[in-house]
C-alpha cells in the first residue's frame, strides 16, 4: 500500500528528493485504516497539546470528529516503516447553495505530525495527498484556517502561509471574545502582567453587560427539528441581503438533532405574533479544565431589520442559557460568522487567523465571498 495513493504526482516526487526518509512512510486515506475514531483523537490531541499546551482552541473529541465525519472517516495519514502513526489530515465535507444548486466544498483541519518526526516533509506530503482526495472527491473547492501560533520555524504551516499569504485567495480574518470570567480568561488568555493589563484595558473598553430581558412578543428556543425548514429560509432570505451567493444547505442543519452531540448548542429568536425566526445563534462547547469551557460561535445571524434592542437581548439570553452552570469563560466568534457589529455587544479582538480558498471545480467563489459570506467555514 506504500505511497499508492500519490503514484504520478510530481509534488510527492520532488518531496521526496527533498525528505529522502519519505520513501520508508506510506500515505493512504484514513477510511483505508483501522484506525478508531478515540485512537484518532488521542493522536491528534498529543500533537496539539504539544504545541499549543492549554491554549484556547478546538478539542478533537471522538464526538467532534464523529460530529463532522460520521463513522467514517475522511483525510490522509502517515505511517512509519513499522505501521506507527506519523500524521493526518483532516477533510470535513461541506455543502452550500449556489444559484438554485446544492454543491460540495470542503475544508482542511487537523493538520497533525508527530512531534518526534517533524522537518521531515510529512505535513507537505499529507497536504499534497488531501489535495489529490479533495480533487478526487469532486469539491468546488476548499478552506484552509492557518493559525499564527502554529506558525514555528520551518513548520508546515509557515511553509503553507509563506506560499498563500497575500494572494487573491487568502485573507485575514479577526477573532472575537466575549468574556463572561474575567478571572478563567487570564489563566488563558494572559501570561504576564503587561498581557494582564492590555486584556483589562479591552475588557473594560469594550464592556457591555447587555440587557437580559427579551421584550415582550419574543421567545428563545433551541433546534427544533420540525423548523428546519424555518432555519433554512432564514438563513436564505439573510444571505440575499448580504448579497453572498452561499448559502448553506439544507442537509448541513440537520446535524443540529443529533442530541448524543452534547457539545453542539443552536438557539433560535423566534416572534410569537407572526411565527417568524429572527436570529439563529449556533456553535460548539469547547472544552477546558475542570470542566469549564468556552463556546465557539459558528455563527451569529439576526434579522436585517430587528430592532437593535432586541438583538442584545437575544444575545444575552443566548449568553445565559451557555453560563447557567457558571463554567463558561466567554464566546468566540471568527468575523466572518456574523454580520453584526460585535464590538458594540462587548466582543473584543484578541487574535487573527488567515483564511485561504483553493478552488478545484469552480471559479465563481472569491475571498471576499466567503468573508462576506457568514457560514460556518470551521
Amino acid at each position: 500500500m506504500k505511497n499508492e495513493y500519490l503514484i504520478g504526482s510530481c509534488r510527492e516526487h520532488q518531496l521526496i528528493i527533498k525528505h529522502p526518509e519519505l520513501s520508508n512512510m506510506s500515505v493512504f486515506p484514513l477510511e483505508k485504516t483501522d484506525l478508531k475514531l478515540e485512537e484518532l483523537s488521542d493522536f491528534i490531541e498529543m500533537c496539539w497539546m504539544h504545541d499549543y499546551g492549554l491554549e484556547p482552541r478546538i478539542r478533537f473529541s471522538p464526538e467532534f470528529l464523529e460530529w463532522n465525519m460520521g463513522k467514517n472517516l475522511s483525510g490522509m495519514a502517515v505511517r512509519g516503516s513499522t505501521g506507527e502513526l506519523l500524521g493526518v489530515y483532516l477533510c470535513f465535507e461541506r455543502y452550500y447553495c449556489l444559484k438554485g444548486r446544492t454543491r460540495a466544498y470542503a475544508f482542511e483541519t487537523g493538520l497533525s505530525v508527530h512531534p518526534n518526526h517533524r522537518g521531515k516533509g510529512i505535513g507537505q506530503w499529507l497536504a499534497i495527498a488531501l489535495k489529490k482526495m479533495m480533487v478526487d472527491k469532486g469539491v468546488d473547492f476548499y478552506l484552509t484556517w492557518y493559525d499564527t501560533r502554529h506558525n514555528l520555524p520551518g513548520s508546515s504551516f509557515q511553509i503553507f502561509t509563506a506560499n498563500t499569504s497575500g494572494s487573491d485567495t487568502s485573507a485575514h480574518t479577526g477573532i472575537l471574545l466575549r468574556i463572561l470570567n474575567f478571572n478563567k480568561a487570564l489563566d488563558y488568555l494572559a501570561s504576564n502582567a503587561f498581557e494582564v493589563l492590555c486584556l483589562k484595558l479591552k475588557t473594560r473598553f469594550f464592556a457591555n453587560p447587555l440587557k437580559k430581558r427579551l421584550p415582550d412578543g419574543y421567545t428563545l428556543e433551541g433546534f427544533r427539528e420540525e423548523r428546519l425548514s424555518d432555519y433554512h429560509d432564514f438563513m436564505l432570505r439573510y444571505q440575499s441581503v448580504s448579497k453572498s451567493w452561499l448559502i448553506p444547505a439544507a442537509k448541513d442543519f440537520m446535524r443540529w438533532q443529533q442530541e448524543r452531540y452534547n457539545a453542539a448548542r443552536f438557539y433560535a429568536l423566534r416572534e410569537k405574533s407572526s411565527d417568524r425566526v429572527l436570529g439563529v445563534y449556533f456553535g460548539h462547547k469547547i472544552p477546558l479544565d475542570d470542566n469549564w469551557f468556552y463556546f465557539q460561535a459558528d455563527g451569529i445571524l439576526t434579522d436585517p431589520d430587528i430592532d437593535e434592542k432586541i438583538a442584545e437581548a437575544f444575545f444575552k439570553n443566548v449568553e445565559i442559557r451557555l453560563n447557567k452552570d457558571g463554567l463558561c469563560m466567554g464566546v468566540s466568534a471568527i468575523e466572518t460568522v456574523c454580520e453584526n457589529n460585535l464590538w458594540q455587544y462587548g466582543y473584543l479582538p484578541i487574535i487573527s487567523h488567515l483564511l485561504t480558498l483553493t478552488r478545484l471545480n469552480s471559479d465563481e467563489i472569491k475571498i471576499e465571498d466567503l468573508k462576506n459570506g457568514l457560514i460556518e467555514l470551521r
